[in-house]
């Protein structure tokens, strides 16, 4: 009975952080191979989690981390950018431009989606309407599709690692 979760938490707050921490304890990464395999292995942990609760991700993606489970989560990101060389400065700051990163793809993946809450139908105008007032939009539509996100959330990810590899080469050691 949903009165009875607050016998074990103190508000709705609480509730949802905890869900929160559920979905953050799901993340994993592979513990061997290059720092970019497991960044890569990190990032679609984390995409599986958002396709497999995309009404409850927006809470991993919201919800402060302040827990085991999200903890956990944020020192397999740091492990695996730190073991890069990088200074905990810079490391700290690709941590965040990742998860960033990923949760605003995500997100936008989800919002794409059957499972995004209260669809609305489009009101975009006819396809020759369209090209004659957006022709780079109309050009590019193909490539900006939701529905088939993975070659788009794969082309982020491997940009990211490709900035962080070059960053490396100006980190000092």
């Amino acid at each position: 009975e949903a009165m009875s979760l607050y016998y074990h938490f103190k508000g709705r707050g609480e509730v949802l952080d905890a869900v929160a921490a559920l979905l953050m304890a799901e993340v994993s990464a592979p513990s061997d191979g290059s720092w970019q395999d497991r960044l890569r292995g990190f990032a679609r942990s984390y995409r599986a989690v958002a396709l497999d609760h995309p009404r409850a991700f927006p809470l991993l993606a919201t919800r402060p981390v302040n827990g085991p489970g999200g903890f956990k989560m944020l020192e397999t990101a740091s492990a695996t950018v730190r073991s890069a060389g990088f200074a905990p400065e810079v490391a700290g700051h690709l941590v965040l431009l990742i998860g960033c990163w990923c949760n605003g793809a995500l997100l936008a993946e989800i919002a794409g989606s059957s499972a995004r809450p209260d669809p609305t139908a489009s009101s975009a105008p006819a396809m020759a309407e369209m090209a004659a007032r957006y022709p780079h939009l109309v050009e590019m539509a193909p490539y900006l599709s939701l529905c088939e996100f993975s070659p788009a959330f794969t082309f982020g990810i491997e940009s990211l690692i490709r900035l962080v590899e070059s960053l490396r080469s100006d980190e000092p050691r």
